[in-house]
């Protein structure tokens, strides 16, 4: 990894307001939005409702936020800084680790945000420990993401390609069972997917493995969770190694 261009590329990010706006905006939005239903005081496993959902929002705010701060590799690629990168010496695995660092660190921010946000709209958890857990494992997960919006940058090489990339976290969310629980064959579905496994682990402390399932529930093993990030995690690597050699000799 590379500090220098870490820092730079940190305080870049942090200068654009239109992504804060994006990947802070949106979760908190939403947030509001889904914790003020009737039964958000209700207890639920270690905390109340409005506590899974802002962990929920929490895990879309990381995975959006990490989309967005690696998918700027887009305009790099297009502009050809990432040929002059590579020119310096530096591999495409290396580009990656640095893009993952960046969004990982941005994504703490807006997961901090969001947290503080839950708190002060009712979001309950029986320990400050629960709080704690879900924090990191929200942050732990963060880079799957990261690594799928460079992957995106790398391979479609367009504008629009952030922007694409960072809507089609929103559909993994909704088939994730992030934005409102599901059942039956979208349950089975969503097991597939890649928001499910992470967001179910950041959820993990406060929900125990205990799932809603059309009003059931029922038991799930965290194991099952923790493959679901690694293959999709590993799926996205390969991608966005491959992508970032195909677009390094593209030019």
């Amino acid at each position: 990894m590379n500090l220098t261009y870490i820092r730079i590329d940190l305080v870049r990010d942090l200068r654009d307001v239109s992504v804060w706006m994006f990947i802070v905006a949106l979760p908190v939005a939403m947030l509001l939005l889904f914790s003020q239903s009737a039964d958000s005081g209700a207890q639920a496993g270690k905390g109340n409702v409005s506590f899974h959902v802002t962990v929920s929002m929490a895990s879309f705010s990381a995975a959006i936020a990490a989309t967005a701060i690696a998918g700027t590799a887009v305009t790099e690629f297009l502009s050809g800084w990432g040929r002059q990168l590579a020119l310096a010496g530096q591999r495409a695995w290396q580009t990656i680790a640095n893009k993952v660092v960046v969004a990982t660190v941005l994504s703490a921010l807006t997961t901090g945000i969001v947290f503080g946000a839950g708190a002060l709209t009712g979001a309950r958890a029986d320990t400050w420990q629960i709080w704690a857990w879900s924090y990191l494992l929200v942050l732990l997960g963060a880079p799957l993401f990261a690594v799928y919006g460079f992957a995106a940058a790398v391979w479609f090489r367009t504008d629009l390609a952030n922007g694409v990339a960072a809507s089609i976290v929103t559909l993994f969310g909704f088939f994730g069972n992030v934005f409102m629980p599901l059942g039956g064959g979208l349950l089975a579905l969503a097991r597939f997917t890649p928001m499910y496994g992470y967001a179910a682990l950041a959820r993990y402390p406060v929900s125990e493995g205990w799932v809603l399932d059309r009003g059931t529930v029922i038991a799930e093993q965290p194991w099952w969770w923790i493959a679901n990030v690694m293959t999709w995690l590993a799926l996205f690597t390969l991608a966005a190694i491959w992508g970032a050699r195909r677009a390094r000799a593209a030019r």
